[in-house]
């Protein structure tokens, strides 16, 4: 990823088998729509609202549904 680097990533383990499931057991759907999952994620990258996916602010600023 050019230079990028991800520090901190989950999975949802609904969603994938279980030979690709992290190793620390994955999350829930109700798990990955809570905020308290995402303790320590920068809000001024991320909004986080309970019951939805994060989403990175940028992708917000330019969704012509959000203005």
């Amino acid at each position: 990823m050019n230079g990028m680097h991800i520090g901190m990533s989950l999975e949802e383990f609904e969603s994938v088998s279980k030979s690709n499931a992290c190793p620390d057991g994955g999350r829930t759907t109700a798990q990955m729509q809570t905020v308290s999952t995402y303790k320590g994620w920068n809000t001024n990258i991320w909004k986080l609202t309970d019951g939805e996916y994060p989403k990175l602010l940028w992708e917000l600023q330019n969704d012509p549904s959000n203005q």
